[in-house]
Order: C-alpha cells, then structure tokens, then sequence
C-alpha cells in the first residue's frame, strides 16, 4: 500500500500510550499505517523499533521537532502530558500546518488535559482573526 496512515505518537512508552500502542500494532490493518513515536532514551527507541515503529530519540521540550512530526502527520497521539502547554501548543501548530498543506483535517487523540486545548484553540482563532 503506497499511502500509509502516519501516526506521530508522544507517550508511547507510558502506561495509556503504551497500551494504545499494544492494540494498534494488533490491528487488522496494521499495515496501512506508518508509526512514529518520540521517546526519550536509545533503550527505549530499541524496544519500540523491534515492533515495527519509526523512534526519533528526544524529549517533549523538542517544541520544534514535535511541531515537525506533527506537520507529517495524519494522526497525532498525544498521550503523554496533558498539561504541558507548550507541547500541545507544538502539536497544534504542526497539525495547522499539516492541513493548510493538505486541505485534509488531521486527527488529535489527545488524552486529558482538555482546559490546556481549549485555551489553546481559543487562542489560535484570537490571533487567526487579528
């Protein structure tokens, strides 16, 4: 299959991302997609490339390379910290990008830390309308 899903994963070696990672490698279609996860240790990465998924080596304050993945991709799983502001900002401003690229709405699977995207999101249209 030429286009696969690309699914950007923070929080893959946690305990919620670490189980939705489990169940999305059993998917039927598993296949169709491209997985990459932000991790941030070498032993980690090694586990999680044994499994089929693409590891960029960094932390959650890597704003621009998480904005970047984020821009690549079709569907972002934030499953890691829900009140990092600067983080969701990141991904927010990546998954933008991504649709003015696209013109397709990219999906956020984001856990918690729904004040955080409201703020986030209200902020985005505040300074879209200026």
């Amino acid at each position: 299959m030429a286009n696969k899903t690309k699914i950007f994963f923070l929080g893959a070696t946690g305990y919620v991302g670490g189980s939705f990672l489990t169940r999305l490698l059993e998917h039927p279609k598993i296949d169709s997609f491209a997985i990459t996860a932000l991790v941030r240790s070498p032993e980690k990465a090694e586990k999680l490339k044994g499994l089929g998924v693409k590891v960029v080596v960094g932390s959650h304050s890597d704003l621009t390379v998480i904005e970047k993945l984020a821009s690549e991709s079709d569907v972002v799983a934030a499953l890691a910290d829900a009140d990092d502001l600067d983080l969701a900002k990141a991904v927010l401003k990546g998954l933008k990008t991504r649709f003015e690229a696209t013109g397709t709405p990219p999906i956020l699977i984001h856990t918690s830390g729904t004040g955080e995207l409201y703020f986030v999101c209200r902020m985005l249209s505040l300074h879209s309308a200026a």
